[in-house]
Order: C-alpha cells, then sequence, then structure tokens
C-alpha cells in the first residue's frame, strides 16, 4: 500500500512538471514572435530613414526657396492692391 500512495503523490508532480515544461515551449514560441516581431519593425523603420533621406527635403534647404516664393507672393498681392486702389482713384475722380 506504501507503494501506491507514494506513486499518487508522485502524480500532481509529474503533472506539475509537465504544465511547466508546456509553458516553456510557449514561452520560446513566444520570444521566437516577437523576435520576429522586433525584426519586422527594424525593417520598417530603416525604411523609413531610407526613404526620408532619399525623397525629403529638410527645413534648411528648403527655407531659402521659401523666402524667395514667399516675396514674389507679396509683390504680386503689393501689385494687385495698389492696381485697385488706382483704378478706385481713378474712378473717383
Amino acid at each position: 500500500m506504501d507503494d501506491t500512495r507514494h506513486h499518487r503523490d508522485d502524480c500532481p508532480q509529474e503533472t506539475r512538471i509537465k504544465d511547466i515544461e508546456g509553458e516553456i515551449k510557449q514561452t520560446s514560441l513566444s520570444l521566437a514572435l516577437m523576435g520576429k516581431d522586433v525584426s519586422y519593425i527594424k525593417n520598417g523603420v530603416d525604411d523609413l530613414k531610407k526613404l526620408i533621406s532619399e525623397q525629403y527635403v529638410l527645413k534648411s534647404d528648403f527655407d531659402p526657396i521659401k523666402k524667395i516664393v514667399y516675396g514674389m507672393t507679396g509683390l504680386i498681392l503689393t501689385a494687385v492692391v495698389i492696381a485697385v486702389i488706382s483704378l478706385v482713384i481713378k474712378h473717383g475722380q
């Protein structure tokens, strides 16, 4: 009888060991998937860096062009306002 009871006491331990082994396998799979996700994210960031460096203009490079365009727009609007004012003055006289 003692042998049977000793065997019954080992069963929960064996079950617990199997549960822990299963958890370890799940954790290993999860880590492998996370590694793939991190690799995918890293590749995405690398692609974004490449895209930004090749296709976008830096603010410091664009600033002189912006000033020229704003200056020309200002001159055109000033000319239009002066023309309208001169028409109003001519019609008033």
